[in-house]
């Protein structure tokens, strides 16, 4: 019999309630994402006449407690180009489209970077089908591709994702892509060591890289869409794949081996968490319940 391990979060944050105060409907949600600050934001887009309005909702975070500090709606202004995702990029904030035409040997730019103010700072192309961004401390832009974006599609003969995994520099500068073969790279995470981990498809394995050497883990997932390492960094926490999208596992990790594989529930006072939706960067997970509750918690490790 498999054991459980359960995590326990400390408080529930009604997302309702957050959305009431801006008057946002649910329906703008495009994307959440938590940035390299440790702030939590919700892409929102509400389509006027083909033009895209676009805004965020920063919510400032106390991982250590669980709790909001405080939070503020911004206004990013009007686009054509349909983005998903928006992180903070140093002082700026980074928007970028997961699709991206090649047209007569001239591709969109999906990628944009605007000010405080939304002045656009820069523009650049970061190839199309893309599934995922991430944007580290120091402005590195990391870039997964799910298949459309490795083997071609809206034009693109020799898709700039070709490799399925990009690191790029803030001018849109590619500075390092895996050499494994990825058909799609299903979810990527950065440890508090800032080590890069990715896991793809059709191998299902989970690699960590300082992008000078690599390790290899085989986590005995197929599918699986996220992934927490916790601070401490000797376990990761893992959702079930195709097959058990709504479970969770934890295992340990020894060297270049993973090992006792375990089923971890997420509990907050005695109840479980109907998690329909995870976010996992680094060590902190953000998840939300089936009545839109949010819950955050860094994981330094799970209980023994």
């Amino acid at each position: 019999m498999t054991d459980t391990k359960k995590i326990h979060f400390d408080n529930r944050i009604d997302l309702k309630e957050i959305f009431h105060q801006y008057d946002i409907e649910p329906s703008t949600v495009v994307s959440e994402s938590i940035g390299y600050d440790g702030n939590i934001y919700y892409l929102l887009c509400n389509q006027v006449c083909m033009i895209n309005h676009y805004a965020l909702l920063i919510l400032y975070t106390d991982w250590s407690s669980g709790n909001i500090v405080h939070t503020q709606y911004r206004p990013l202004g009007e686009y054509e180009i349909f983005y998903h995702f928006a992180l903070p990029i140093g002082d700026n904030i980074i928007m970028v489209g997961a699709r991206c035409q090649y047209r007569n040997g001239d591709p969109e730019k999906n990628a944009l970077i605007i000010s405080h103010n939304n002045e656009i700072i820069k523009e650049f192309c970061l190839g199309d089908g893309i599934e995922d961004c991430l944007v580290t401390d120091d402005g590195r832009i990391i870039v997964s591709y799910f298949d459309e974006g490795v083997f071609g599609n809206l034009g693109w003969y020799n898709p700039i994702g070709a490799s399925g995994l990009i690191v790029w520099n803030d001018n849109g500068e590619k500075l390092w892509e895996s050499q494994r073969p990825i058909y799609d790279c299903y979810a990527v995470n950065m440890d508090d060591s800032k080590n890069l981990w990715y896991y793809y498809y059709d191998e299902f394995k989970l690699i960590r890289t300082d992008f000078i050497t690599e390790t290899e883990f085989i986590p005995q997932t197929e599918g699986s869409q996220f992934f927490l390492i916790t601070a401490d960094g000797k376990q990761i926490i893992i959702d079930g794949g195709y097959d058990n999208r709504s479970q969770f596992f934890v295992m340990d990790m020894d060297k270049n081996r993973i090992s006792n594989s375990e089923v971890v529930e997420f509990y907050y006072n005695k109840d479980r968490i109907p998690v329909r939706y995870c976010h996992f960067s680094g060590s902190k997970a953000l998840l939300t319940d089936e009545n839109d509750g949010i819950y955050l918690k860094q994981i330094f490790t799970t209980d023994k």
